[in-house]
């Protein structure tokens, strides 16, 4: 029988055994190369459901599309990217054919990039993902901008479907003015967005104090307390959080399993 919720830390030995019927907990210690060349070996569909690639391991586009093509019905997906160099590198255009076959299934999507690692290509709109509830992605990534481009592809309001109720935007770039976060998420609520219920943003690194606004620009305070009254009256709750507050596309879970080892 197969399992409906796996965690995979080191790819494709976790995911044999969730073909065969074997997984029961997490793995370690499992070299993750030529993961698309086994499971190419085997044909069979997955049921899993809630599928977490995560760790410090080398994705490949092939790695990716081998894993992701397996599932039927996937709901929850957690993607931790940390490394990726040379041509082998996973691309934003690659994550989002990886995706998109997911897009009536999906309703959490959890991508947490490194800054630097997945700078090519141009990831796709999300609104066909019509079942999407919650999103917590990287802000370049979700609307398709280079970190020295001053334009990116679309808005918040172009590419988040109406289904989103938690929004969370990761990355140390997320405030910079060329996002224009502000005006991005007052639009989005203003057009009718009434599913949407909270936004979490990530804080830099070097706002120390719990009432550091330095992102937001000079009068960073003023504007982000105005931001979240406006929020507020439209019923949605805005929040900051330390990265270590953050699932991070799922690499709080090794940090909590790693701990529960001791």
């Amino acid at each position: 029988m197969l399992m409906c919720h796996i965690l995979i830390l080191f790819w494709w030995a976790v995911l044999k055994m969730t073909l065969q019927g074997q997984a029961s907990g997490p793995l370690s210690e499992v070299d993750p190369s030529n993961a698309a060349e086994y499971l190419g070996q085997h044909e069979a569909t997955s049921h899993v459901e809630n599928l977490y690639l995560v760790g410090h391991s080398m994705f490949t586009t092939r790695d990716l599309q081998a894993l992701l093509s397996r599932p039927e019905k996937l709901k929850r997906l957690s993607l931790y990217n940390s490394e990726g160099y040379g041509h082998d590198r996973l691309s934003r255009s690659e994550l989002w054919a990886s995706l998109r076959q997911h897009s009536l299934s999906l309703e959490s999507i959890d991508i947490y990039c490194v800054d630097l690692v997945m700078t090519m290509g141009h990831f796709g709109q999300l609104n066909i993902f019509k079942n999407l509830k919650d999103l917590r992605i990287n802000t370049d990534v979700l609307l398709s901008r280079y970190i020295h481009s001053p334009i990116s592809a679309f808005s918040l309001s172009e590419t988040l479907p109406e289904s989103v109720q938690t929004l969370v935007l990761y990355g140390q770039h997320t405030h910079h003015s060329a996002f224009n976060i502000p005006r991005q998420l007052q639009e989005l609520t203003s057009k009718g967005l009434l599913t949407l219920k909270s936004v979490g943003l990530e804080k830099p690194w070097f706002e120390i104090g719990e009432d550091d606004d330095l992102c937001f620009g000079q009068d960073g305070a003023v504007l982000y307390q105005a931001l979240r009254a406006f929020l507020s009256s439209r019923g949605v709750d805005l929040s900051r959080k330390k990265p270590q507050e953050l699932s991070m596309g799922g690499a709080a879970i090794i940090i909590m399993y790693m701990r529960c080892r001791k």
